[in-house]
């Protein structure tokens, strides 16, 4: 799983006229390909415990097929098929005729294999295991030099990615081809990424000894192969690895520049010099950018105000307000759906041409179109279907059932049924709905909520039969698998067609996060320690909300541990988070403690969020970016 290629092959002397370095297999030391191309090479932000981190390491959409394809042919607009551009007219097809193949060659823009073209391979690859197709592209270039390369020999296809290529022993057959080499290689990123317990790293998050070189052999086998070298020799460090992507990469290249390394930068250092690593780290920065996140796309002017609680609220009214609510856009109406927790009742408040609007929706028979005398409201959510209904979902209180309701606006009419829990249709009487998601997903509802009784985060959706239901995690019986008390509060979107949730692990103190492909479902630990993507340390995920806003998804989420309210964008360069409100240092510079269930919607060309503060009622922040 290292560098293959020998840095002093007389395909490299011919071409680049390098330096020919016997270790280079062993260390991913491919120093030629820096040389190739003149750029103001940068180390000044290596930082050797966060090569790169978790949020751009995992972006899977930063790219498409045809963006690979076309970065492809800009690096190599012309392929040298028959090998005639050297020093002389044959000395590139002798070298290839040498080494027992025969042109015509082919460049990776225009490489096919299995019916697929190398830049659909690269995606394909990064969106079945989600790893960021650049880290692939790159990962091409410091093991085989294949995106620069514009006369590739085929055995540098066949160990594309340096994938079961091992310090002391040769390539493993079994791994050999461009597709097999790109899948493996990500599967191996992405198994390290979920911690997977079945997939063996030698590293792990924190304090690590790591060599800077895997030293001189000291023992050959009878083939002359070095089965035995000297790590010591060459001396080692203790590198604080602060997240998974960084782990991953040492994983696969287990050696550290040296300062000789370091100090060369693009070239070579001394004996005890190793590259992979530090190339990794420049040829994704001069390609792509910074491997590291932008704070600055999150720090978006957000705006806020008090809407109903004490004075000087907008609308005043007195009591335990806004502790759980929902956000919904209709034409040209904002509604807010909330629990009054202090009356037991839920609430609703909308905005229209005469300005906000209020009244009790259900909860009390006498002044509700509910008509359920109980305390209901709870853990409100739910979705316009884009064409003439609301559909909400909702807690009852008092007998731990689901409830939905669904409001015709052109009769300007609402309905109410129990579809889960005491009274519903699935026949379960656990206790369920103390948190609820949902979404319309092709053109039908798919609702996910926690299921308090089991522990589980349970999942219903409708098809042409009616109601569905399934367990999705929390138990070994489940689809995740995961034993533990999880699934609470969970919230959903739809992003490039593929259901992304987001729900709280209570064992781990974790923010959960599942979404669905071709395979099927998906698992990782998001937030709540130093492993996860956001590497953010705490009782953390409580009451998360997604929305996808100008092409990015937003999650707001609550860390229990500050008592206050988190906000994470993914965008092309990956995952960040800041403190949304809640501390001096916080995007509010407002030091109340907040609470609540937290809502958002997209309205107009803004971002609407509402939530509660201990003191304050009530509360509302918007970006309109």
């Amino acid at each position: 799983m290292l560098s293959l290629r020998s840095q002093g092959s007389p395909k490299k002397i011919v071409t680049y006229l390098i330096i020919a370095l016997a270790l280079c297999s062993a260390l991913g030391m491919y120093v030629a390909n820096l040389t190739k191309d003149t750029y103001a090479a940068d180390l000044s932000g290596w930082n050797a415990g966060k090569i790169i981190d978790d949020g751009v390491f995992t972006n899977a959409n930063s790219m498409s097929a045809s963006q690979i394809q076309a970065f492809l042919v800009s690096k190599v607009p012309v392929c040298d098929t028959w090998g005639t551009g050297g020093s002389t007219p044959t000395a590139r097809r002798d070298y290839i005729r040498s080494k027992g193949y025969d042109t015509p060659l082919k460049c990776l823009m225009d490489y096919n294999e299995g019916g697929k073209s190398g830049a659909q391979i690269i995606h394909d690859a990064a969106q079945e295991f989600q790893i960021n197709p650049q880290v692939l592209l790159v990962l091409l270039e410091k093991e085989q030099s294949l995106v620069t390369d514009n006369w590739p020999g085929p055995w540098q296809f066949k160990s594309a990615t340096g994938y079961g290529c091992p310090d002391t022993n040769i390539c493993d057959s079994q791994y050999y081809g461009l597709t097999n080499q790109v899948r493996w290689a990500a599967r191996m990123f992405r198994a390290i990424m979920n911690a997977s317990p079945t997939w063996y790293s030698p590293f792990s998050v924190g304090n690590n000894k790591i060599y800077y070189n895997p030293g001189p052999c000291v023992k050959t086998n009878s083939a002359g192969t070095c089965i035995e070298r000297n790590p010591d020799a060459c001396n080692s460090s203790i590198v604080n690895i602060q997240n998974r992507a960084t782990q991953a990469l040492y994983s696969y290249t287990p050696y550290q520049p040296n300062q000789s390394a370091l100090n060369a930068v693009t070239g070579t250092g001394d004996s005890c010099g190793a590259y992979g690593n530090r190339n990794f780290y420049l040829f994704f920065t001069e390609w792509f950018g910074s491997t590291q996140v932008s704070q600055q796309s999150i720090k978006d002017t957000f705006k806020f105000e008090r809407l109903v609680g004490t004075t000087p609220s907008i609308k005043s009214d007195q009591g335990a307000l806004g502790t759980s609510n929902t956000t919904i856009s209709a034409g040209s109406v904002l509604h807010n759906f909330y629990y009054d927790d202090a009356k037991g009742v839920l609430k609703h408040v909308w905005s229209d041409q005469n300005g906000w609007n209020n009244e009790t929706l259900d909860g009390d028979e006498t002044t509700s179109d509910g008509g359920v005398k109980a305390n209901v409201g709870a853990y409100v959510t739910g979705y316009y279907d884009g064409s003439n209904k609301i559909k909400i979902f909702y807690q009852n209180v008092a007998s731990g059932s689901l409830r939905v309701g669904e409001f015709n606006i052109s009769q300007s009419k609402w309905s109410f049924s129990t579809i889960d829990g005491t009274g519903g249709q699935s026949g379960l009487s656990n206790r369920v709905g103390e948190g609820i998601t949902a979404v319309q997903y092709n053109n039908y509802t798919q609702l996910f909520y926690y299921d308090a009784t089991g522990g589980n985060l349970r999942h219903a959706w409708t098809d042409s039969r009616g109601w569905n239901f399934e367990n999705l995690d929390g138990d070994k019986g489940s689809i995740g698998s995961k034993e533990a008390n999880t699934g609470q509060t969970p919230s959903v979107a739809i992003y490039n067609g593929i259901i992304q949730l987001f729900y709280y692990d209570a064992t781990g103190g974790n923010l959960r996060h599942a979404w669905t492909d071709s395979r099927g479902w998906n698992f990782e630990n998001l937030d709540g320690d130093k492993g996860t993507p956001l590497t953010n340390n705490g009782d953390i995920g409580l009451r998360p909300v997604v929305k996808v806003y100008q092409s990015d998804i937003y999650v707001f989420y609550y860390d229990s541990t500050k008592m206050l309210w988190k906000v994470a964008l993914a965008d092309k360069n990956g995952w960040q988070a800041a403190d949304l409100d809640g501390s001096p240092g916080s995007l509010s510079r407002s030091p109340a403690s907040t609470r609540g269930r937290l809502s958002v919607d997209v309205y107009g060309n803004s971002l609407q969020v509402f939530y509660q503060d201990y003191t304050n009622g009530l509360k509302h922040a918007w970006t309109d970016r």
